[in-house]
């Protein structure tokens, strides 16, 4: 409980402004009418090696979401683990995924990703999703990527530049573990510098109800969304990533 009222007290916007809410275990808060904010960090050096174990000590400077959540499942969670942070030239993420039946469709294309298990993160310029960006990445890594504007108008010529992306496969699950430019991030703020800035986020997983063609999939969500079938592609299922000032 100390921890995560440090959090609050260390997160908390200027007065008038939304503040951070975690509990005990450092997740941000799931009230589907309060927007919910994750600080991503400013790393003036780090160690972190794009190789898919997610495993070096500058992840630990990262604040930790656990776990996602099946909102249109009985908000069934599961133990997935996502962290994010930013050096001078990079964002960072990692996904950590426990699923000991992970599914990947045979790739043909990128569009194979969407016929399997997958993690998903979604990149938005403004709250209305005029303009967003979106990243499913299988567990080999694959990755689907595409631009898109309200409601589900889709650019699949559209692909993340200069990502670098990497998974491990690990006897509970897989991890996944990428590095974007900043300066995609900079152009989604409009701003020179991304530090102080926010854009919105979503972080998503889409688990697979088996291996058949014909299964659907539980869909996992950091934020509730105000909609009562799953929906990734509105507003309402973003949250804010802050960028953070020199630690």
């Amino acid at each position: 409980m100390r921890w995560a009222l440090i959090l609050i007290l260390l997160f908390s916007w200027s007065a008038g402004g939304p503040s951070y809410a975690y509990d005990a275990s450092g997740l941000a808060m799931r009230d589907k009418d309060t927007p919910i904010y994750y600080p991503v960090r400013y790393l003036e050096k780090t160690d972190i090696r794009i190789d898919g174990t997610a495993d070096e000590p500058g992840w630990g400077k990262c604040v930790v979401i656990r776990p996602l959540h099946a909102t249109w499942e009985n908000d069934k969670g599961d133990n997935t683990s996502f962290r994010a942070c930013f050096s001078r030239d990079y964002f960072y993420f990692s996904f950590k995924v426990e699923d000991t039946t992970p599914v990947v469709a045979k790739y043909t294309d990128e569009n194979s990703v969407a016929a399997g298990d997958r993690v998903e993160l979604f990149f938005s310029a403004d709250a209305n999703m005029h303009d967003y960006y979106c990243m499913e990445i299988s567990p080999e890594a694959r990755v689907l990527d595409y631009q898109a504007s309200y409601y589900r108008i889709f650019d699949s010529d559209w692909n993340m530049p200069g990502a670098d992306i990497r998974s491990q496969r690990h006897e509970n699950g897989y991890s996944i573990e990428g590095r974007l430019p900043l300066r995609f991030f900079k152009r989604l703020a409009r701003s020179a510098s991304i530090k102080g800035r926010s854009i919105r986020a979503g972080i998503f997983r889409a688990d697979k109800k088996g291996g058949g063609t014909d299964t659907g999939f539980t869909w996992f969500t950091w934020k509730t969304p105000q909609v009562d079938t799953p929906d990734f592609h509105i507003p309402s299922a973003l949250g804010v990533f802050q960028f953070g000032e020199d630690q």
